[in-house]
């Protein structure tokens, strides 16, 4: 009985502590849940499909050679101005295609200025006008009475077929004639085509319906993706042509050339102040011709594209 009372006792007397004791303590408060840091996505530029028969991007290049000859009596005045342009072309996934077009460009060159040392070449077209220059040269009246320019232009380039037009304009004696050639190359094979074989259903071409923009930046961006790069001097500044889009047939000043750009750069590499003008930058967007200058302002240094007309007043 006391065992029994003794521990009653004891379970009253918890009670009573509990109830005294933990009653006035604060409530434990609720814990508030921390927000997760999240950092928002970057939107990625819409994908540009290139059209059908576009897919494999062609450049070229064109080499441009001036040579002057002198008089064959004291050597000091020119007598004969030969310009020729020769193309350099590149065909991205199909390099064999491209040394076969290369090769019979080379060819065809050859008719105009042939290379030291050849043999079994008849007399090409600069030392047949060097010739008649020497032998119509007057000591008494001299003049330059002697002119050749051949110059190259690209008509097509695509897929299908690279069309070259070889615009070659003789002065001599007083009398100018001009004359044009046109080459088909098939783009795939490099064999080349006779005009008669190029025909739409043979050698469809591609639309040419989308549209894009051009920029020009300063230095280089590694968040571009860069086709190619345009050296004019190996001590000037660094450019990018920026294609925000799909455009066509993109030239860079008089020797470079690209049949499309699908939302890609090109880095240029000029001195910009030896030409009081400008870099001269032309292409197709949405069937239009665009003329820009690429000039550098002065004052802060920056590179920007100005509208040709505007430019030249």
């Amino acid at each position: 009985m006391k065992r029994f009372s003794l521990l009653l006792f004891v379970v009253l007397s918890c009670v009573l502590l509990a109830s005294c004791g933990f009653s006035s303590l604060p409530p434990i408060p609720t814990a508030t849940p921390v927000p997760e840091i999240t950092t928002a996505p970057t939107p990625s530029p819409v994908p540009v499909t290139v059209p059908a028969g576009l897919e494999n991007r062609v450049i070229i290049r064109i080499q441009d050679t001036e040579l002057v000859a002198n008089d064959p009596v004291n050597d000091a005045i020119p007598i004969l101005s030969f310009r020729y342009q020769l193309p350099h072309v590149s065909i991205n996934h199909n390099e064999e295609a491209a040394e076969m077009i290369n090769a019979t460009l080379q060819e065809l060159n050859n008719q105009y200025i042939a290379p030291d040392g050849s043999v079994d070449v008849t007399m090409d077209k600069y030392n047949e006008m060097l010739s008649l220059a020497n032998d119509s040269f007057d000591e008494e009246n001299p003049q330059e009475e002697f002119k050749f320019s051949r110059k190259a232009e690209i008509l097509r380039a695509d897929d299908n077929i690279i069309c070259i037009q070889f615009t070659n304009t003789t002065f001599q004696l007083g009398n100018e004639s001009t004359e044009e050639e046109v080459h088909y190359f098939d783009a795939s094979t490099g064999l080349e085509l006779s005009e008669e074989l190029v025909t739409d259903d043979a050698y469809p071409k591609a639309d040419r319906d989308e549209k894009g923009t051009v920029s020009v930046v300063d230095a280089v961006d590694d968040q571009y993706e860069l086709v190619d790069l345009v050296e004019l001097n190996e001590e000037g500044d660094d450019y990018m042509l920026v294609c925000d889009g799909v455009i066509y047939d993109l030239y860079i000043g008089d020797d470079w050339y690209c049949n499309v750009l699908n939302n890609n750069a090109v880095q240029i590499k000029a001195d910009l102040k030896e030409n009081g003008t400008g870099l001269f930058v032309s292409y197709i967007s949405g069937g239009d011709q665009y003329s820009y200058l690429i000039v550098k302002d002065e004052d802060s240094g920056k590179a920007s594209l100005v509208d040709t007309e505007e430019a030249l007043g």
